[in-house]
């Protein structure tokens, strides 16, 4: 059954807006929401039109964005006192912080840090011994470094070798001694994370150990419009995040396959 939060727009206002790049912004509102872990919120331009965003901190509010199109340009260029509407938080697969290992490892390439850093802030003052690995195409694009500092030991690897390895996220986890016996957390584009999964496999890791964050085109967030279907469940409904272990079982299209924005199945780029 559907929760209020689900289906009620409420009304905020942007406290504070910071652009690192020319096309990444981390947008601050007045007030905040108690969202678990991986999930995400609806955030609505009146008149102009509503996207999905993972939740990257409760109190306040705090999201980030990077301009890919239209609608993701116009939130980059909001300005402190602006109206947005968000519903949410939406999402009844979440990292199930209370099940992880002594062990965890959070691995974020690009975007992907954003929902990771709500986990983080979870994990601080735990039992849990924290080890994340962030990658970028430069380093401006490395968001959140210090939140993930706070929890634990912090790697990086950057494309251009501005920060870190030079390299991708992969080639970073290549490069540690990293213990199979741990919970992983990881989000980023769907090839690198075919890739990571691959890769812990060899190393031991456990399936069921290793949680991902999927990204689907999510029209309407209350499971009516199919468009974030993934081997036949919904995004908005029973994820974004799944253990490994039941996407290699029940989701074929995985690394593979995405619906775009006319419902058309079409083939994840590189």
């Amino acid at each position: 059954m559907l929760k209020e939060e689900q289906l009620v727009d409420r009304l905020y206002h942007v406290k504070e807006i910071v652009r690192p790049t020319g096309n990444i912004a981390i947008l601050t509102l007045d007030t905040g929401l108690d969202a678990k872990p991986g999930q995400f919120v609806m955030l609505t331009i009146p008149y102009v039109g509503q996207k999905p965003f993972s939740v990257s901190q409760n109190y306040p509010l705090q999201l980030a964005i990077k301009a890919i199109g239209y609608f993701t340009r116009r939130v980059y260029n909001l300005e402190p006192g602006d109206e947005v509407l968000i519903r949410g938080p939406i999402g009844q697969g979440v990292f199930p912080v209370d099940d992880f290992s002594k062990n965890v490892y959070l691995i974020g390439g690009g975007m992907g840090v954003v929902p990771l850093r709500l986990l983080a802030k979870s994990l601080y003052g735990t039992r849990h011994n924290v080890k994340s690995f962030l990658g970028a195409r430069t380093r401006d694009e490395i968001l959140f470094r210090e939140d993930f500092k706070r929890v634990g030991e912090v790697y990086t690897s950057t494309d251009d070798g501005s920060e870190g390895l030079r390299g991708t996220v992969v080639d970073l986890l290549r490069s540690q001694e990293l213990n199979p016996d741990s919970t992983v957390a990881l989000c980023g584009p769907e090839r690198m994370m075919v890739s990571v999964c691959s890769l812990l496999l060899n190393l031991g890791f456990k399936p069921e150990e290793i949680f991902l964050a999927l990204e689907r085109y999510v029209k309407c967030g209350v499971g009516l419009c199919g468009s974030c279907g993934i081997g036949g469940y919904l995004l908005c409904q029973d994820g974004p995040v799944f253990p490994y272990s039941f996407i290699r079982e029940n989701m074929p299209d995985f690394g593979k396959y995405r619906r775009d924005s006319s419902g058309r199945r079409v083939p994840i780029q590189a």
